[in-house]
């Protein structure tokens, strides 16, 4: 790749960021909206991922809902194994060249809350995308909302001034593309046991 390639691609993302995370300590309101999709908002999909995928029925989901119940919580565990799966690849990526996070490299970043480990890829961003390629997989509209929640989760950190905009890019690749193959499996699953 040409230098002037790279340093444009670096530029363009300090950029991005630079711009993203200006836009935090100008309100209380948008402070909190961040802090919200930021932190609070993934804990509150995971518990109605899976309530979604347990309660309720999707064109598989044949007769009454008691006897597809555990088709259902094997859902569950589908979605549970995917997360885990896409969590344990970031964790290790997160350590292999360990990129610090934006408060660390640039002292100059105040962050809306502080992170710990390493900066790539982000944790939430590939988790999120994991679970979003699960449901959208189970169920199409939830998952398009789920999608939509993962970016705006994946966002939100890098205006928080935790992640870079590449942290979030790679993190949403490697969840997409861990529920890919993870709903591929499922499929090969389903019909050896059918």
């Amino acid at each position: 790749m040409k230098i002037w390639v790279k340093n444009l691609l670096v530029y363009s993302l300090i950029m991005i960021f630079t711009f993203l995370h200006s836009l935090i300590y100008r309100s209380d309101i948008i402070d909190n909206l961040v802090y919200f999709l930021a932190v609070t908002l993934p804990y509150i999909l995971f518990a109605f991922a899976f309530l979604l995928m347990l309660c309720v029925p999707t064109r598989n989901d044949t007769g009454p809902w008691i006897k597809s119940l555990p088709r259902r919580a094997l859902k569950c565990v589908h979605g549970i194994f995917t997360v885990g799966i896409a969590y344990g690849i970031t964790a290790i990526l997160k350590y292999t060249p360990h990129i610090p996070r934006p408060f660390i490299g640039f002292p100059d970043i105040k962050p809306l809350f502080l992170e710990t480990g390493g900066s790539f890829p982000s944790g939430h961003a590939t988790a999120f995308a994991a679970l979003a390629t699960v449901v959208y997989f189970h169920n199409r509209k939830a998952g398009v909302f789920f999608w939509i929640a993962a970016i705006l989760i994946a966002i939100s950190r890098v205006i928080a001034g935790v992640h870079y905009p590449i942290d979030i890019a790679g993190g949403l690749l490697i969840g997409g593309l861990v529920g890919l193959g993870m709903n591929k499996l499922w499929r090969v699953l389903s019909k050896l046991t059918a």
